[in-house]
């Protein structure tokens, strides 16, 4: 038996006391093999008791990167990396299993440069409005920083990646003497992020492959805006004028607080997440309301006969705002439509297997595709074709 190995997850498991006696002996045979494991395994140990829970996400990368230098100086990049794979599943099981949460969060680090066939850099602060009711189209990459640009009698201000409406009394009279406003519309291409702030205060995040359009002038009645993608609001509160996202599966009601929707075209399904405050969803043509507290979620599917609602994990559902993907427990084909998105990317499954794959991790999703490649085929039998924008995926 190789005396100079030993599994990673075996180590965790004897810090914690959950190994057995066959795996004492093993471990043993290990720390008496030389003087280096007994100085790693020591280390290890007095810095994991230290910084108790709170030294799962921000230690493990670096032990494991430790371990890796000790153990893997002797095998071929490929046989060490797949050696590894397994590793990083059995140690994220065990966080798990103690409490830790089921994170990759930075485990595998980048050891080679992306091919050049396969640099995909992430998107970027993108954007195209659409104001007057279709008059005008406007890149903001064409307006300058923080110079206020008039259209329509509407102020537009472009500033630290935020586009911001100004009040506007800029209204057109009808025939029958009442006013009509204007509908903007704001759009986000595949690979793209924005911010925008309405008129009202209201302050909205923009994912990719998203439009929202909403009106100005109006300063009666019902705020609204209507989406197609995902949004994160922040909401101004007005006690005397509602807010409320529409969609083609439904309505959500806001009372004055942070949440997230996230409604696709192309997927049959709305997602409504609420951070702080409380919101209400209605079916369309129905007076029904569904309520909802910070932390929980409405899942409705087209066709259903009502939502459901469910304790969620907010901060994965709304890490995109704060550069970060975070998936518990996603299909790899969901993570895959939310990098395509993000990527600008056209994937391909060549098996269902490949596609069902189960993941749960937390990236930047500011670094190049790369990365994320990386991490998928060495933590499953996979392997991506890159060709340009075009990802082959295939289970080995």
């Amino acid at each position: 038996m190789d005396r100079d190995y030993i599994e990673w997850e075996l180590l965790f498991r004897r810090i914690h006391g959950e190994i057995t006696p066959e795996e004492e002996a093993r471990f043993m045979r290990w720390w008496n093999a030389a003087p280096r494991h007994r100085d790693y395994f020591r280390r290890m140990e007095r810095e994991w008791q230290s910084g108790a829970a709170g030294c799962y996400r921000s230690e493990i990368p670096r032990l494991i990167r430790e371990f890796d230098a000790l153990m893997d100086s002797r095998l071929p990049r490929r046989r060490a990396m797949r050696r590894r794979a397994m590793r990083y599943a059995a140690v994220i099981a065990l966080l798990a299993a103690v409490g830790g949460g089921v994170w990759f969060s930075g485990v595998l680090d980048r050891t080679a440069s992306a091919p050049d066939s396969m640099a995909i850099a992430p998107g970027g602060e993108k954007a195209v409005l659409i104001v007057g009711n279709g008059r005008k189209v406007i890149d903001i990459h064409d307006m300058e920083e923080s110079a206020p640009v008039s259209v329509d009698g509407v102020s537009l201000t472009k500033r630290d990646g935020m586009i911001s409406y100004a009040d506007s009394d800029d209204v057109i009279e009808v025939d029958d003497g009442g006013m009509e406003a204007y509908n903007n519309t704001i759009m986000i291409p595949r690979g793209g992020e924005y911010k925008l702030q309405l008129a009202d205060g209201t302050r909205v995040w923009l994912n990719s492959e998203t439009s929202l359009t909403f009106p100005t002038g109006a300063k009666t009645g019902e705020r609204w805006v209507y989406l197609q993608g995902e949004a994160y609001f922040e909401v101004a509160p007005d006690p005397g004028r509602p807010f409320v996202v529409r969609t083609d599966l439904g309505y959500v009601k806001v009372y004055g607080t942070q949440f997230n929707v996230k409604r696709y075209p192309g997927n049959d399904y709305l997602k409504a997440t609420l951070v702080e405050g409380s919101i209400g969803y209605t079916l369309p043509e129905s007076d029904t309301e569904t309520k909802l507290t910070p932390g929980h979620q409405i899942l409705y599917h087209a066709g259903d006969s009502g939502p459901s609602v469910r304790h969620v994990n907010v901060d994965n559902e709304t890490a995109w705002r704060s550069s970060m993907l975070s998936f518990e427990k996603e299909s790899l084909s969901e993570i895959m439509a939310s990098l395509a998105r993000w990527y600008d990317l056209e994937v391909v499954f060549e098996s269902e297997k490949a596609r069902d794959l189960i993941f749960s991790g937390s990236m930047n999703r500011y670094t190049d595709f790369y990365s994320f490649v990386e991490l998928f085929e060495a933590s499953a039998l996979i392997e991506f074709e890159i060709r340009g924008r075009h990802v082959t995926i295939r289970a080995l």
